[in-house]
């Protein structure tokens, strides 16, 4: 019996290690810097956008919205969704698929996204914003309480403690809603999406966002058009993860 413990011992043990050389080999590819595009590859104006976006604009956030209008088959409109805001009323949201709006048509529903007015083309003119994805059911989601994700960060590939926290109350969680908060920290702390001139020292960076069983990764000055309507179409798919054994690696070079 004593035997068959220590070889059960012995098996997990190499286990552990070889999953702890793989996490080592996967986090030096991940972060490995000379496929990254860099900052200086950017326009400034797109730079202003992106910290526009991610630094300035308040995100779409809300929580128990129902909505039985679509716009186009694969889009939905929340009829007054803003309360009091300036210039929108409702929020349209845009999916990869008509399958994938069809999936929150009249459903309860919880909202994270990062949103634009300008060329949002949708709802009624000048009192709609909108948003790509960013959409969770609401039923069975909830954690009893908010849950720190870890987040690890290097810096010119020393590691570096994180100053920022971010968290989440949902069991599946979107990777909009994940990446809008790092973002957010980073330009914050970091001034990512600024010019050189105005002290953005970040040149190059890559955010992972790693469970069990997905792997998903942004390198943060890749960036798909000029402006929000095109660069924001990345979390069109509406792509979420399990928040149960998730972690964030973030990688910052300076050149």
């Amino acid at each position: 019996m004593l035997k068959k413990i220590f070889l059960l011992f012995v098996s997990l043990l190499i286990f552990c290690l070889l999953l702890i050389n793989f996490y080592d080999a996967h986090a030096e590819e991940l972060s490995s810097p000379e496929s990254l595009h860099k900052k200086s590859d950017l326009d400034s104006l797109v730079l202003s956008r992106l910290k526009h976006s991610y630094g300035l604009v308040e995100n779409a956030i809300a929580e128990s919205k129902i909505t039985n209008e679509k716009f186009l088959q694969n889009s939905l409109v929340f009829k007054n969704f803003f309360k009091g805001h300036p210039w929108y009323n409702d929020l349209l949201v845009a999916f990869d698929s008509e399958s994938t709006a069809n999936n929150f048509l009249n459903q309860t529903v919880d909202i994270y996204g990062v949103k634009y007015g300008n060329r949002c083309y949708g709802g009624e003119v000048g009192k709609t914003a909108c948003i790509y994805g960013g959409v969770t059911l609401r039923e069975n989601n909830l954690l009893e309480e908010e849950k720190n994700i870890p987040v690890n960060l290097w810096i010119d590939s020393k590691q570096e403690t994180p100053t920022f926290k971010v968290t989440t109350k949902k069991k599946k969680v979107t990777i909009q809603e994940l990446d809008a908060k790092v973002r957010k920290h980073l330009s914050d702390k970091y001034k990512l999406y600024e010019t050189d001139s105005f002290g953005g020292q970040i040149q190059k960076g890559l955010v992972g966002y790693e469970s069990i069983s997905e792997n998903i990764k942004f390198d943060l000055f890749k960036v798909n058009g000029e402006f929000a309507d095109s660069y924001l179409r990345i979390y069109q798919d509406n792509k979420t993860i399990s928040s149960e054994s998730l972690h964030i690696d973030i990688y910052l070079y300076k050149s």
